[in-house]
């Protein structure tokens, strides 16, 4: 049911703040995951690992995304080779822009 799943969302995102994940430049709620609320999911997955990055010693953030965009760009390599991402992924934001980038990751 909904609400079972509001509620289990709730305790993680209640568990993340008790446990030092400042979540306050989100204005994300159980409800807006439960829904499927892509950008501000998507925002709670990049915030979490820019803190686990940071926490672990991987650097500051821009290591931190220099290393994330490396990976993506190592993961697409093929998918730009057969052509199918066009050009290739460069950066966070007009690379991403299509959703062609995005699909290819996830596939």
């Amino acid at each position: 049911m909904r609400i079972h799943k509001i509620i289990n969302v709730d305790k993680a995102l209640k568990w993340l703040n008790s446990h030092g994940f400042a979540m306050d430049n989100l204005s994300l709620g159980a409800e807006d995951i439960v829904d499927g609320n892509m950008k501000l999911t998507m925002g709670l997955i990049w915030m979490l690992i820019m803190v686990c990055s940071i926490s672990s010693g991987a650097g500051d953030i821009k290591r931190t995304r220099a290393a994330i965009l490396n990976w993506c760009k190592r993961i697409l390599r093929y998918y730009h080779e057969a052509g199918l991402i066009s050009p290739s992924v460069s950066d966070f934001s007009q690379s991403w822009r299509n959703g062609v980038a995005f699909l290819a990751l996830c596939h």
